[in-house]
Parts: C-alpha cells; structure tokens; sequence
C-alpha cells in the first residue's frame, strides 16, 4: 500500500483526470482498470457529423441508453444527453465522425459488478471512410463470410465493445474487391454485413432482417425502417430473411451511420444484384432528408 501511495503522488493532475467520468476533450485516455478495456464493459456510437450537426443524435442517444439498459448499467438520461451536447460543442466546425464511448467504470473484483457503477465517457475525432461517397453512387460487392454470428438474445442489437465476431468475419477477405462481408447466424438466416445493416427488395416490399438473436441495431436502419421508407409509403418489414430469398431479391443494399445507403451489386459466392432504382431513390431521398449523404462524388463526404 505505501508503494501505491507514493506512485500517486507523483501523479500530475493531467494524468489523474484519466479517471475522470467526462473529458471534452478528445482521445482523452482511460485508467488501466477500467471495466471497459478489462471486459468490454460498456459500448459505442459512431456519430456521422457534418459542420458540428449529428443529423441522427436523438437516436444515437436513445440506442445509448437502451444499449446500457441491456448491459445493466444504470444511466440518467439528462447527464448522457449532456455529455453528447459537449461534445457536439467542442466540435462545432467540424465534419466527420465522432466516437463516443461509454464503459462501466472502475471497481469489482475479477467479472463480479462494483456496488456502484460509475460510467466514463470519452470521444475521438475520426475521418470518414475515404470511399463512402463512391460506394453510394457505384455500390459493392459482399464477401459471403464463412464465420457464422453465435445466437445471444441477451445482448442482440448492442453495439457493445466486444467486436470479436466482426474482427474474425473481417480477416476473412483482403481489402480491394469486396467493400463488406456478409455474415448469417448460425441457424444460416441472413442477418447484416461486418459494419452496416442489409435491406432486400422483393414482390413488392423491402426487408431488412429481424435484429433479436444476434448483431447491431443500427441507428440509420431504424431511421430507415421507422420513419423514412413509411413517409415515402413504401412497404417495409423486419423478418426473418434466408439465404433462398437474398439470392432472388431484385435488389439488395447495406447501410450505416457514416455511409449512408450503398448498393449491393454481388457476392462472392457469384450472385448479383443490379444498381437499382428504388435504391437509388430511397439514397437520393435520404440526402434531401439528412445532411452528408449526398450520391454525388466531390459532394462533402
């Protein structure tokens, strides 16, 4: 203990904010014993932000809060939503992405829970992918990944901090050809890309796949699902999607937070999907819609 002691005091108290709750600042660092880097306690938004606006903030928020809620951890909404907004204000000029962090915390002993969870937040400042405004307007090829996903109810639809399922699925295939990788449960149904949501067109109708045993809940695909296709009065459903109806679809895109809507034009296992045109109306009605998914290349990325 006396040890420890006199290591503390040589602290400076720039390297004890380490254990501070909220920096606004970015790439400001965690303590060592942080439940979020032993454990993956915690989870992450990636905000799309174009001139200091997030154009999803509210549900980047709300998905934050459920997302913690599922991992039991408590949260006061006012205290997240401030902690957004600074962060939103220390980077009012700015055009890109933001990821926001949110752990559990220090304390407990080994995987058993603190009497009381302190949360952290911290941010960085991120470029977005250099190939975004390209994908939206020329699409790209999935590689259909042989990792299945592991069914876990339990934490379905969390962006979490455990990304070991997505780290495998990417060292599948080498950067150049295939823009995503394809990923399907275990039971074999179809159920996103590495990093982005999948909708299908098919008889009528788009479908995008049902988010309750396995993968993320993306904040785009909600809006999408939930507010965008409705007000365009286009059918949409979430449901369980096989592998037998992805092949016939007539058309097929992915989409997230930072690239928008991008056409899915193969897979690697050879079936093909043209750029097509209700995915190019619904990309061009989300760029009327929201600031920074502009088809167009040279337009702001």
């Amino acid at each position: 203990m006396p040890a420890v002691e006199r290591v503390t005091e040589q602290l400076t108290p720039s390297q004890l904010d380490v254990h501070s709750a909220f920096v606004a600042q970015p790439d400001h660092p965690l303590p060592l014993d942080d439940r979020g880097l032993q454990y993956g306690h915690g989870l992450f938004e990636t905000v799309r932000v174009v001139d200091g606006i997030a154009p999803l903030f509210e549900r980047h928020l709300q998905r934050a809060l459920s997302g913690l809620a599922q991992l039991q951890l408590p949260a006061d909404e006012s205290q997240l939503r401030n902690w957004f907004s600074q962060i939103l204000t220390s980077c009012s000029a700015y055009s890109g992405v933001v990821k926001i962090l949110l752990t559990a915390g220090s304390g407990g002993v080994g995987y058993s829970s603190p009497a009381q969870f302190n949360l952290r937040c911290r941010y960085s400042l991120l470029p977005l992918p250099a190939t975004a405004a390209a994908e939206r307007q020329h699409g790209v090829q999935l590689w259909r990944c042989s990792y299945r996903l592991p069914h876990n109810p339990a934490l379905a639809g969390v962006k979490h901090l455990n990304r070991l399922d997505q780290l495998l699925a990417r060292s599948q295939w080498p950067t150049g050809q295939y823009g995503e990788g394809l990923l399907q449960c275990q039971s074999g149904a179809v159920v996103e890309a590495t990093a982005a949501n999948l909708f299908l067109y098919r008889d009528g109708q788009w479908r995008t796949p049902l988010i309750d045993r396995c993968g993320v809940r993306g904040v785009l695909r909600d809006y999408l699902l939930q507010q965008l296709l409705p007000s365009m009065a286009l059918a949409v459903s979430e449901e369980r999607v096989t592998e037998g109806q992805l092949q016939v679809a007539e058309e097929v895109f992915i989409c997230n937070a930072l690239r928008g809507v991008v056409p899915v034009t193969g897979l690697s296992s050879g079936e093909r999907w043209p750029l097509g045109e209700r995915t190019a109306q619904l990309s061009s009605a989300l760029a009327q819609a929201l600031p920074g998914y502009a088809v167009e290349p040279g337009d702001a990325p």
